[in-house]
C-alpha cells in the first residue's frame, strides 16, 4: 500500500487501534480481571432467580405443616371463644350484621380445613403462568452463559477488519469467537505482523506495522518499534478493542438487577408462609366481622398475582434489553440500558396500586442503602473506638505524671511547711487566687 493510503486507514480506524505499552499492559490486564468478577457474579446470578423462585414453597415445607398441626387445637379454642362472642353480639348489639356470620363461619372453617390445599393449587398455577412467560436468555447466541454473550458484544478482533480487507469499520457481530472462548483469550494480545499464524493480508500488515506521529508542519508515518536487542520497547497494536465502559456498566447493571429480583422473590416468600399462618389464627376469631380474615386472604391471592407480574416484567426487561443492544451503542445504550433497569427496580406503579404490593424491586435500592449505611456505622464505631482507647491511654499517662508531681509536692511541701503555717489568710489567698473571709461576708454574691 501506499503511504498515503496506510495513513487514511490509520485514521479511519484509529478507534480501534490502540499502541500497547507495559503500563497499558497493566491497565488492561486489571480492568479485565473487573470484568471476569463481574461476569462471575452475573453467570452466578442467571440461575439464582428459578431457584429462589422454589422458596415460594416454604408454606408446604414438612416443618411448617408439623407447626400448624400443633396449633391446629388451639385454633378450635379460638373458634369457639369466637361463636361465644359472636351470640353475645347477637344478644346485646342490635346494629349487629347477622346476615354476615354465616358466610364468616364458613370461610373461617374452609380455611382451617383447606387453605393448605387451596394455596398448593395457586403456587401451581403460578408456576404455569410464569413457564408461559418464562424469561429466555438475554441474547439467543448460542450456548455461552449471559455474561459470554455481554463480553462478546462489547468486544472487537481486528482481525475481522482484515478479513474485509479494511473497507469499512461496520462489523456485525464484532467477532467470530466462539463464545466458550471468551473467558479464555488474553486481553494484551498483541497485532505481530510478523506472525505467520494470524495469515494477515498484505494491507493488514502494512497498516499494523505502522503508526502516525505529527511532526513541525504535518503528519507523518513511522514503523513501530521493533527491536531485538530491546524487545521490551517494541511496539504492537492491541488484537481485541474493548468498550470498557458500556461492558463494566452493563454487567454491573445486569448483576443487580438480578440480585433485586432474587431479593424480591425471597422476601415474597417468607411474606407467603406467615400470611398462610396468621390466616389459620385470625381467621377462627373474626366470625363476627371477617374484614381482618378477608385483608389477610387478599395479601395471599395479591402475593401470587405479584410473583406472576414480576416475570412478566423481567420478560419485558429481556426483550427490550436485547432490543437496545442491537439498535443502540455507545452513550445512547448505557442510557437505555439504565432507564430500563431502574424501570424494573421501581415496578409498575399500577401494580401497587391495584394490588397493594410493590412489584418492583424498590427493595434492592434499600439493600444497598442499609448496606452503605451500615458501612458507615461500622467505620464510624472503629473510629470511636480509637478515639476512646488513644483518651484512655492519654488520661493513664496524665495520672502517672499528676501522681509523681504529687509526690515532688509533697517533698516541697516538708521542707517548708513552717513558712506556709506563718503566713497568714489574706497573704495565702492573694496567692492562691481565694477570696478574702471578710469579703464573703460583707459581699456574699461576690
Amino acid at each position: 500500500m501506499k503511504d498515503t493510503e496506510i495513513v487514511e486507514k490509520i485514521e479511519e480506524f484509529s478507534e480501534f487501534l490502540s499502541i500497547g505499552t507495559a503500563i497499558s499492559d497493566m491497565v488492561r490486564w486489571l480492568g479485565w480481571v473487573f470484568v471476569k468478577g463481574l461476569a462471575f457474579i452475573v453467570d452466578g446470578l442467571e440461575k439464582v432467580t428459578d431457584e429462589v423462585l422454589l422458596v415460594k414453597q416454604f408454606f408446604q415445607n414438612p416443618e411448617i405443616a408439623t407447626f400448624v398441626d400443633t396449633i391446629r387445637p388451639f385454633l378450635y379454642i379460638l373458634l369457639a371463644f369466637s361463636l361465644l362472642y359472636t351470640g353475645y353480639l347477637l344478644i346485646f348489639q342490635k346494629k349487629f350484621d347477622r346476615e354476615g356470620i354465616a358466610m364468616n363461619l364458613f370461610i373461617a372453617l374452609a380455611i382451617v380445613v383447606a387453605l393448605s390445599q387451596g394455596m398448593g393449587k395457586a403456587n401451581e398455577f403460578t408456576d404455569g403462568a410464569i413457564n408461559a412467560i418464562n424469561t429466555s436468555e438475554l441474547y439467543d447466541e448460542g450456548e455461552g452463559s449471559l455474561s459470554d454473550n455481554i463480553i462478546s458484544r462489547q468486544l472487537t478482533d481486528l482481525l475481522e477488519f482484515d478479513k474485509k480487507d479494511w473497507e469499512t469499520t461496520e462489523l456485525d457481530p464484532p467477532n467470530t469467537l466462539p463464545l466458550s472462548m471468551i473467558a479464555h483469550l488474553s486481553v494484551t494480545e498483541k497485532l505481530d505482523a510478523k506472525r505467520d499464524e494470524l495469515e494477515l493480508t498484505p494491507e493488514g500488515r502494512d497498516i499494523v506495522s505502522h503508526k502516525l506521529t505529527w511532526s513541525i508542519t504535518e503528519k507523518e508515518l513511522v514503523e513501530l518499534e521493533d527491536s531485538t536487542l530491546m524487545p521490551w520497547t517494541n511496539e504492537f497494536y492491541y488484537r481485541y478493542n474493548i468498550n470498557w465502559l458500556t461492558l463494566l456498566t452493563t454487567l454491573a447493571v445486569m448483576a443487580f438487577t438480578l440480585f433485586s429480583i432474587a431479593y424480591k422473590l425471597a422476601r415474597l416468600s417468607f411474606e407467603l408462609t406467615f400470611n398462610y399462618i396468621l390466616a389459620l389464627l385470625v381467621a377462627p376469631a373474626d366470625i363476627h366481622d371477617g374484614q381482618k380474615t378477608k385483608k389477610i386472604m387478599q395479601s395471599i391471592l395479591n402475593t401470587f398475582l405479584v410473583i406472576i407480574l414480576i416475570f412478566l416484567s423481567m420478560k419485558i426487561y429481556m426483550i427490550g434489553t436485547a432490543y437496545v443492544a442491537a439498535e443502540l451503542d455507545g452513550l445512547a445504550y448505557l442510557i437505555a440500558l439504565i432507564a430500563f433497569s431502574v424501570a424494573v427496580i421501581d415496578g409498575p406503579n399500577i401494580v401497587e396500586r391495584l394490588f397493594g404490593i410493590d412489584a418492583g424491586l424498590k427493595n434492592g435500592w434499600g439493600v444497598l442503602a442499609g448496606a452503605y449505611a451500615g458501612g458507615k456505622l461500622i467505620s464510624g464505631a472503629g473510629g470511636a473506638a480509637m478515639n476512646t482507647m488513644s483518651r484512655f491511654r492519654g488520661s493513664g499517662s496524665s495520672e502517672e505524671e499528676n501522681g509523681q508531681g504529687e509526690k515532688l509536692a509533697g517533698r516541697q511541701n516538708k521542707n517548708g511547711a513552717a513558712t506556709e503555717n506563718a503566713t497568714s489568710p489574706n497573704d495565702s489567698a492573694k496567692k492562691g487566687g481565694l477570696r478574702p473571709a471578710w469579703l464573703a461576708v460583707k459581699f456574699p454574691l461576690i
